[in-house]
């Protein structure tokens, strides 16, 4: 009778090729955000300007738009400061705003890879084999992409959470591990507070009956948000004023409500419109990918549970929640090739090709809260493109001596941020201020179809959505000392 043979084990990849694999990924992954970037500029949400962009300009240049959360200071400095810090930095990379454009979808690429580096370094540690290829997933999925190019707190939240999982795994293990994982859910909060449940559900996990883990989250969590509320109170008024107020004003007088309310089961429909069939390999990888991860499910079941109970929803304060989906099914696809090399491989490619499909279909219209029926396509890729391209170009022309921002809402012009230019700015909403102002403005921006613009001449257009015209002669100051700072304090907006 023959002995029974075994396969040996497949030997592991050398540290040194897997080293060169991580690092492949993550400049692939840096160049595919920084060229899409780059070629399909987008704006879909006001937030993303003027509630850090636009605050950064501020510091670095002294011009700028205030909305009224930089004037109740309901909103921290931190994240407007580190933008501030680049723009002055890469200033100097071309004309106009082109340079620190340039330079901010820089640094905004660099902090996209967090998702990425997260997800290799846990497959690394698990042992699982093509750890490169978890990082391939995050790097690809669509909407990672998208948001990749976006300065908003709860994408940089999402930054923070996928490597306080990581490290709140490791921390079973260190007490140096569980202050790193305090640390970066101290910085998780500091970007967006209302993640402080899925924070506590996994602090919880990591400290269980364990005082010195306790300790150790503790003070890595409270040094880091200890930062934070030093920064509010050298900004504002006193220590953590941009969460005690934001929650005031926001949650328990419901202000964010003002801007629209939609029911609890909005996320769940959105979430399926925007995804459609990629919805059954994300899912399924995700889920698949949670069985022996139990934080990751536990965590996101907490971010889309707390988000689904707050009136006001927008879909990309969901974008914590898709990190951590997406890093699960990436986790799960190197599950699936451990069971079964055939099956895991035709899974990641479907999971490929789910997001390419995501991609093409991306719409406004799906996203949260949804516009009524009858809006026109939005494809989220070139949504309100113009406003930005128009106000780079406008940024280099030094015959410009003022701005108007005719039948189009200011909070989609591209502020000083694209304008760059220390020129004053109008919003025109209606024909009787056109006539008011037109002599404090020469360069215009305003739909093609727009209302009539007089003396005003098409200089360049980006489909229908919106054009730059341009007058000869100067600019006169208005009689009545119009700002549209001022404007928008009149009217607290």
């Amino acid at each position: 009778m023959t002995e029974p043979t075994h396969e040996p084990p497949a030997p592991a990849s050398p540290p040194r090729a897997r080293d060169r694999s991580f690092a492949f990924v993550l400049a692939g992954a840096f160049l595919l955000h920084f060229i899409v970037m780059r070629t399909w500029e987008n704006l879909a949400w006001p937030d993303e300007i003027f509630q850090t962009l636009e605050q950064g300009h501020r510091l670095a240049f002294g011009n700028g738009i205030t909305p009224w959360e930089y004037r109740e200071g309901v909103r921290s400095w931190v994240l407007p400061g580190v933008l501030a810090g680049v723009m002055r930095a890469t200033a100097f990379l071309g004309p106009g705003s082109s340079g620190y454009v340039a330079g901010i979808h820089w640094f905004l690429a660099l902090c996209s890879l967090s998702p990425v580096a997260t997800a290799m370094a846990w497959a690394r540690r698990e042992g699982l084999k093509h750890a490169w290829l978890a990082g391939v997933a995050c790097a690809t999925w669509f909407e990672l992409v998208y948001f990749s190019s976006k300065a908003l707190t709860e994408v940089f939240a999402g930054y923070a959470i996928a490597p306080a999982l990581y490290f709140s795994v490791k921390a079973r293990d260190s007490e140096r591990d569980a202050l790193y994982a305090g640390a970066l859910w101290g910085l998780t909060l500091g970007f967006r507070f209302h993640l402080a449940p899925a924070a506590l559900v996994a602090l919880i996990w990591v400290g269980r009956r364990d005082r010195k883990r306790w300790l150790s989250l503790l003070i890595g969590g409270g040094a880091v948000l200890l930062a934070f509320g030093l920064v509010d109170w050298a900004t504002w008024s006193y220590p953590f004023q941009s969460i005690v107020k934001n929650f005031w004003i926001n949650v328990v007088q419901k202000k964010a409500s003002w801007f629209g309310e939609s029911p609890w089961y909005e996320y769940l429909a959105s979430l399926a419109l925007t995804w459609g069939w990629p919805a059954v390999p994300l899912l399924g990888l995700a889920v698949f990918g949670s069985l022996r991860r139990g934080l990751l499910w536990q965590v996101a079941l907490a971010i889309f549970a707390v988000h689904s109970a707050i009136a006001h929803k927008e879909y990309r304060f969901l974008v914590p929640f898709l990190v951590v989906v997406v890093l699960a099914a990436s986790l799960g696809v190197l599950e699936a090739i451990q069971r079964s090399p055939r099956g895991g491989w035709a899974a990641a490619a479907v999971l490929l090709l789910a997001s390419a499909y995501g991609a093409r279909s991306y719409d406004f219209r799906t996203l949260a809260p949804r516009p009524p029926p009858g809006w026109p396509p939005c494809p989220m890729w070139t949504f309100r493109e113009g406003s930005l391209r128009g106000m780079e170009l406008v940024s280099t022309d030094r015959s410009v001596c003022g701005v108007g921002v005719v039948g189009v809402h200011w909070a989609w012009s591209g502020g000083y941020t694209y304008l760059h230019q220390d020129v004053p700015f109008f919003y025109v909403p209606d024909q009787l201020s056109f006539q008011t102002y037109q002599g404090s403005f020469n360069t215009v921006m305003a739909a093609d179809n727009g209302p009539q613009l007089g003396p005003y001449q098409k200089r360049r257009c980006w489909g229908a959505d919106r054009c730059i015209y341009q007058r000869q002669g100067e600019c006169r100051p208005p009689a009545d000392g119009y700002t549209l700072n001022r404007w928008l304090r009149e009217r607290s907006e």
